[in-house]
Formats: structure tokens, C-alpha cells, sequence
């Protein structure tokens, strides 16, 4: 189901790739990094797909599953960014 939800994503097909990803982690994962794997890919489609929100949570949750993944965490920075923009631009 990763990998499906690899190839959706590589393909465009952003929302398919959410939806891989959730029944991926609907399972029982014991691998707390492969996890956090799968949150940080389905934070990227959510990304894509301007579910801010929903993006962020999931880097979140990775960040909690394997605080050791750079990509993620980098990616998470990135979001924190993006929404101090937002505010100070919404601000002035």
C-alpha cells in the first residue's frame, strides 16, 4: 500500500495517495520509523492538496514517532514557516 500511495503521489493523484497512506497506517505498525515514514509522505499530499492543517498534524505525529527523521523535521520546518508568512503578510 506504500508504494501505491508512492506511485499516486509521483503520478499527481494526491488525493489516491492520502488514501493509501491512511490505510497503511490503519494497520497495526510495530515499525515506529516506517511510520513516521508514512505520516510525513501523506503530510506531503496533504500539503499539495492545501490541507495545511491536516499536513502539519502529520508531520506532528512523526516528529513523535521518530524524532531522528530529518526529512520530516525539515519538512515540518518548512510548514511553520510558510504559516509565519501567511500571518505577517495577512497582519500589515
Amino acid at each position: 500500500m506504500q508504494t501505491a500511495g508512492n506511485e499516486a503521489y509521483q503520478a499527481g493523484r494526491h488525493a489516491e495517495a492520502v488514501e493509501h497512506y491512511t490505510s497503511v497506517l490503519s494497520c497495526n505498525l510495530e515499525s515506529r520509523p516506517f511510520a513516521a515514514v508514512c505520516y510525513c509522505n501523506r503530510a506531503a499530499a496533504y500539503k499539495v492538496l492545501g490541507q495545511i492543517t491536516d499536513a502539519i498534524a502529520d508531520c506532528s505525529l512523526a516528529i513523535a514517532l521518530d524524532g531522528n527523521y530529518l526529512k520530516v523535521s525539515l519538512f515540518n520546518w518548512n510548514f511553520f514557516f510558510l504559516l509565519f508568512n501567511v500571518v505577517v503578510l495577512l497582519c500589515n
